[in-house]
């Protein structure tokens, strides 16, 4: 059965809001954000607001982010291929395409300059791989991924790491892997995909961090509107914290889901979705 009933967050009174408004912020726990020495994120597409934002309050995080689809030479060549086309529409008479294509255009060079001025490979790094279950030239595990990068940021700290997982279904694959490194890692953000047809993936992924991380808070993403004859949102943006920076024993928020003040909805020009834990 499709419910919420047993997944109503713990009660945490330091929430707050990281990223830009709407699509591209996240809720976490502040404790984490202070605590973090470096913010791991995978996917990231042209919006690393939320990266920004949390080295911004926290200067010491160090940040590894991964994403296949994008890099500065990626964003320069749409920039370019834009203007290509803004140019060709032109020559036709057709305005409304060129101004289409010149204003993506504009983006995606002003994308490549920032891109190229927050990934300054120093305490910034950038890796252009997708994060799943294989290691090839577009992918790399959960462990290569610590093997050959997290290791040498991070040196083996326990609970020195923030996760941001936005991996458009790969995180069903990945967090099972992630959890072996539960020690080191003080709490995740995840945005879970596709629930209509994977509850049963998700379902397993919560239990298998239940152990080590309890859910602090969760949105849903009004992109993607209600499972079909359910109240539960397609898409999930759900906050953990390892349960050893907890209290033992902690009650169950009594937040009215989305939180007045605190979240945002995804899409601005659609209400925002509630979520109902007690149905």
């Amino acid at each position: 059965m499709i419910s919420l009933r047993d997944l109503r967050p713990v009660k945490v009174n330091d929430l707050v809001r990281i990223g830009k408004h709407n699509d591209g912020g996240y809720v976490i726990s502040r404790s984490c954000l202070e605590r973090t020495r470096l913010l791991v994120s995978a996917g990231i597409s042209s919006d690393w607001s939320f990266e920004e934002e949390f080295v911004q309050r926290n200067p010491e995080a160090a940040v590894l982010s991964l994403d296949r689809s994008v890099s500065h030479a990626v964003f320069r060549a749409k920039s370019r291929s834009n203007a290509k086309h803004a140019l060709a529409s032109i020559a036709t008479l057709s305005g409304r395409r060129a101004v289409t294509h010149y204003s993506a255009a504009r983006f995606f060079a002003r994308a490549a300059k920032r891109f190229e001025r927050f990934f300054d490979g120093r305490t910034r790094h950038f890796v252009p791989k997708w994060l799943s279950n294989r290691v090839d030239d577009e992918h790399t595990t959960v462990d290569r991924l610590f093997t050959d990068y997290v290791d040498a940021i991070d040196q083996g700290k326990p609970l020195k790491i923030f996760v941001k997982l936005d991996i458009e279904r790969s995180e069903y694959r990945t967090l099972p892997a992630l959890s072996k490194h539960a020690s080191r890692i003080n709490g995740l953000v995840v945005e879970f995909h596709e629930l209509d047809i994977l509850w049963d993936k998700f379902r397993e992924a919560i239990d298998c961090l239940a152990n080590d991380f309890a859910i602090v808070h969760m949105h849903g993403n009004n992109h993607r509107g209600l499972i079909p004859d359910t109240g539960v949102p397609m898409v999930m943006e759900t906050t953990f914290v390892n349960r050893r920076l907890l209290p033992q024993e902690l009650p169950a928020s009594r937040e009215s889901y989305p939180i007045k003040g605190l979240d945002q909805p995804n899409d601005p020009t659609r209400d925002d979705i509630p979520l109902n834990f007690d149905g």
